[in-house]
């Protein structure tokens, strides 16, 4: 399996495989930053490019997930390794907590330690929902949007596609929040916000 990116988040990526007892045959990808090491954490090898991942695929299965946040970031790398061969795996920590009645975790997801997803939820394709979010009853949520820690989002909210909600947002009842939109880390969203705004405050307001 390959870990796509090697910084920040995908360290606590990593940290799910090891609750999964499942850090065998596990590579990081960078090409961005240049390093110096060919090794992270002096055990799992380094990937710098797509020669190295076609590889991996063929050695060791062509699996991938997800170790970046950024909605439009995830987007492109997911397409960049589907076209290389990799197939986009979900991502479920084991110390989540996800409603068993019709709720659904689109392909190549990462649903991160202690977040609660509760019944009749959609997580879309691609979405990131980070440590200790709550996602309650009822709600959409787009391809590839992240919802950053700490965020609560209450019953009967549609998050559009590429959304980043930051840290310890909260979302009231019934929002809708359009495509491309950007919460700020704290804000209260009491009122619907348009596509491709940025809303941040309490109340948020959008400009």
């Amino acid at each position: 399996m390959i870990i796509v990116g090697a910084k920040g988040f995908s360290k606590d990526v990593l940290e799910v495989f090891r609750t999964k007892d499942a850090l065998h045959e596990i590579a990081f990808y960078d090409d961005i930053n240049v390093h110096s090491q060919q090794w992270v954490f002096d055990r799992f090898p380094l990937l710098c490019s797509e020669q190295e991942v076609r590889q991996h695929f063929t050695n060791y299965g062509n699996g991938f997930v997800l170790g970046v946040g950024k909605p439009s970031v995830r987007r492109k790398l997911s397409l960049k390794f589907r076209s290389w061969g990799g197939i986009n795996h979900t991502l479920i920590c084991p110390t989540s907590n996800i409603g068993h009645f019709n709720t659904t975790i689109g392909a190549g997801s990462n649903i991160m330690a202690g977040s609660i997803i509760a019944n009749n939820v959609t997580v879309s394709e691609g979405c990131l929902i980070n440590m200790g979010s709550i996602i309650s009853h009822d709600c959409f949520i787009g391809e590839y949007s992240e919802i950053c820690p700490g965020v609560k989002m209450s019953g009967n909210c549609h998050i559009g596609k590429d959304v980043f909600v930051g840290i310890g947002a909260v979302i009231l009842p019934g929002i809708r929040i359009g495509d491309g939109a950007l919460i700020g880390a704290g804000s209260v969203v009491t009122k619907d916000i348009p596509p491709y705004k940025t809303a941040v405050g309490v109340p948020a307001r959008y400009k």
